[in-house]
């Protein structure tokens, strides 16, 4: 009788643990893991302002219009200004409200990489 508890028993633990969903799960991030992961991805998009910045002031004349790369450059420095006070904006905020900002913090993020990644591949084409 203990045999057969045992094998139902083992039997109905495999099936079980078969089922469950194996796959991982997202953990919630907290709010000073997502500031300084967002921190970090903002310094390293202002590391490629200034490279790109050295870059095209090295540039023009040569081969850019010094009119076109200064107006780049204050819309790429606008562009982090505008996501360095979202990220402010969110260190300011509640435990509760916090995550309220990271979809606006996200794609302010993602936009001036975008930014970046364009104003860099029309430097390489030229």
């Amino acid at each position: 009788m203990k045999r057969w508890t045992f094998l139902i028993v083992t039997l109905l633990l495999s099936l079980f643990l078969a089922a469950c969903n194996t796959e991982e799960v997202e953990l919630p991030q907290s709010k000073e893991a997502y500031e300084a992961e967002i921190q970090a991805r903002l310094d390293e998009l202002n590391q490629q302002i200034e490279a790109l910045k050295s870059e095209a002031e090295q540039r023009v004349g040569e081969e850019f219009n010094s009119e076109d790369v200064d107006q780049l450059i204050e819309e790429l420095e606008a562009q982090s200004a505008a996501a360095t006070q979202e990220l402010e904006e969110l260190g300011a905020a509640s435990e509760e409200a916090w995550e309220d900002f990271k979809p606006g913090l996200n794609a302010a993020i993602d936009e001036l990489d975008l930014a970046i990644q364009e104003a860099l591949a029309n430097f390489e084409e030229n």
